[in-house]
């Protein structure tokens, strides 16, 4: 590394070329002590949260044209309705169910990335998704544990999972997808 000198004729120079053997000291990497909040806050277990008629609809449609072999059309009320009342909120599962498996036209995939039991198959999924020993806890612990086991956490195991959690909830709760 060499530092210049001043280009002035008869200044001092700003400074003399390192020694050969100089080795900077490499900047530490500082790493939070506090688990980031999550983007986007989702309410999971806001089971007031509803989907309109009309953008279920939308929603559906959007689906189908992500994902072709997606069941959601068939599969939209029994997801919907049974989550709801196991105490989801109903628009974050649409979401999830979207996130992890383009709501099942993926294969293979566990359905709600509910990684126990077999995938593609949303009974099982439904059972492991009520199973959470965490369900009823904060966005923050929820996310972090089911996105990467453990809270707290800084989503290195799944770092695009809450980007695209929040960008599919966001798409399923306002009224347009076309921007995801």
């Amino acid at each position: 590394i060499f530092v210049p000198k001043s280009t002035r004729p008869g200044e001092e120079p700003l400074a003399e070329p390192l020694p050969p053997d100089y080795t900077p000291t490499p900047t530490p990497t500082v790493t939070p002590s506090v688990t980031p909040i999550p983007p986007g806050n989702i309410p999971h277990t806001d089971t007031a949260v509803a989907i309109t008629d009309n953008r279920k609809a939308d929603i559906m449609t959007y689906v189908e044209a992500r994902w072709p072999a997606s069941p959601i059309r068939s599969q939209w009320d029994y997801v919907y309705n049974t989550l709801r009342g196991d105490g989801y909120n109903p628009a974050f599962i649409i979401a999830l169910w979207m996130e992890e498996s383009g709501a099942s036209g993926l294969t293979p995939y566990w359905d709600l990335g509910c990684g126990r039991g077999p995938q593609n198959n949303l009974p099982t999924q439904i059972a492991c998704m009520n199973g959470l020993p965490y369900k009823n806890t904060s966005w923050a612990e929820f996310s972090c544990r089911f996105a990467d086991g453990h809270y707290p956490c800084t989503f290195e195991a799944h770092p695009n999972f809450i980007r695209n959690l929040t960008g599919f909830y966001q798409c399923v709760t306002q009224s347009s997808c076309s921007l995801f």
